[in-house]
């Protein structure tokens, strides 16, 4: 699983905005 902080996936990002 890559970095998120280097490659923000769909997935990272939608689970971030989900628990913002």
């Amino acid at each position: 699983m890559p970095s998120p902080r280097l490659q923000p996936t769909p997935l990272v990002a939608f689970q971030a905005w989900h628990h913002s």
